[in-house]
């Protein structure tokens, strides 16, 4: 049999990848990949038949690729998506001959290497017997991924970092890491148990990147999966809270220099056996902070609700003001005053912030009115910074830890008889 080129052999596969990405990109059906996951084998990885073309972003010539995955407890397991094979695919058969493989790392604390089975592939083999084999190499890297951990906790950012500085120490030029995990970290720069997610997106980014002046992934690509899809104990992000935890990832990496690709791709429905603990991660949102009396107040934080420096809503909005929504609607007699805070900055700027404040306090109100709340029922003031909770500046002009719950909506129910799960006013429901 003729023995094939190299770009013999991608032209082969690339085929291959064109035939089966129907299989997984069935728009017409409705189908997503976690419903055809759940439906095939809810927790068996997804098969390595099932391929896509790589998004246009990831059409460059990486020369090094490593996967970084959260194979711990409270993460989805990880497997290969259709476009993360195609792109591993990709390299793979353009680097056959140099007998490069894609590195694989546990983004555990401290990061650890995982091993896995590799196939050599050379340039003098057929078209059919290297597409084999590159299809076994995927297969078992995919099968490696569900690898359970040896250590507990979560650090996918010094994951990516010894990823990068693995690849580049190779020589790599154009490194290529594909992170596979919730992004929920318990431990290093991205620790969200610490309320990181309550801040903005760009002022985290902005944060990570000064605090860490010696990462610099300037020409490096991270492709991320599965971010915000989780198992439990961890509680499940609403659409807008798994919005939060991509924007956030997506504006620290792109800051540190990065170009960051998002595959929408639902992740599998269940996780890995393991006892290496994660801790879990309060994730963003509307709470209560006290119910007595005949008032319940809410806090809104501006990073749920609102892109950054606007009154622009996000979407979902409506979703988490659920529960107002029906203590209004169920209670005619109640009424709502909305309040709206900014933080405190180095040049502030009173008519700015005052009136950001009073246009977000604004957009609450706009949503309960859309839901059929009476507009004479709510009153909204914005306040800017002159009512602040905590000092929010360092003695150097920058923001503190505490700017994030500055920013926010006060939201006031009075006339209430119940709390939220119909407990007694006059017991006190608080959340801090």
């Amino acid at each position: 049999m003729k023995h094939k080129t190299a770009a013999s052999i991608a032209l082969g596969l690339v085929l291959v990848i064109a035939a089966a990405s129907a299989v997984f990109y069935q728009t017409h059906s409705g189908q997503t990949l976690a419903a055809q996951a759940e439906a095939d084998t809810a927790c068996e990885p997804a098969r390595i038949d099932n391929v896509a073309e790589p998004d246009a972003a990831l059409l460059h010539g990486y020369d090094g690729v490593a996967l970084v995955v959260s194979n711990t407890a409270n993460n989805a397991m990880p497997s290969l998506s259709p476009q993360a094979q195609a792109v591993v695919a990709r390299f793979v058969e353009q680097h056959a001959a140099e007998g490069k493989q894609p590195a694989l790392f546990s983004a555990t604390s401290p990061v650890k290497p995982i091993d896995y089975r590799w196939i050599p592939i050379t340039d003098n083999m057929t078209v059919e017997g290297s597409t084999a084999r590159i299809e076994a190499n995927l297969r078992n890297l995919n099968a490696a991924m569900a690898t359970p951990p040896s250590e507990p906790g979560l650090n996918t950012f010094e994951a990516i970092v010894v990823a990068v500085d693995r690849l580049k120490s190779e020589g790599a030029e154009k490194p290529l890491v594909i992170a596979i995990g919730s992004g929920l970290d318990d431990s290093g720069p991205m620790d969200t148990t610490a309320g990181l997610l309550n801040d903005t997106p760009e002022n985290v980014a902005k944060l990570i990147a000064q605090t860490n002046p010696s990462i610099d992934l300037t020409g490096v690509t991270v492709l991320v999966e599965s971010l915000g899809y989780v198992q439990a104990p961890q509680a499940v992000p609403s659409g807008n809270q798994r919005g939060i935890i991509i924007d956030t990832w997506t504006a620290v990496l792109t800051e540190l220099g990065a170009t960051v690709v998002v595959d929408p791709a639902p992740a599998l429905t269940c996780g890995i056996e393991t006892d290496q603990p994660v801790r879990t991660t309060a994730l963003p949102a509307i709470e209560v902070i006290t119910c007595k009396q005949d008032t319940i107040d809410y806090e809104l934080p501006a990073s749920v609700l609102f892109a950054k420096d606007t009154a622009e809503l996000r979407d979902g909005v409506t979703e988490m003001l659920a529960e107002p929504i029906g203590i209004l609607t169920d209670n005619p007699g109640t009424t709502a005053e909305l309040v709206g805070h900014t933080a405190s900055t180095a040049t502030p700027s009173a008519d700015r912030g005052r009136g950001l404040s009073e246009e977000r306090a604004q957009a609450v109100a706009d949503v309960l009115i859309q839901a059929g709340i009476d507009p004479s029922r709510i009153t909204v003031r914005g306040v800017g910074d002159t009512e602040p909770k905590h000092e929010v500046l360092n003695p150097d002009g920058s923001q503190n830890q505490f700017a994030a719950g500055e920013r926010r909506v006060d939201m006031q129910i009075q006339g209430v008889t119940s709390c939220p799960g119909g407990a007694d006013p006059g017991n006190e429901r608080s959340s801090k």
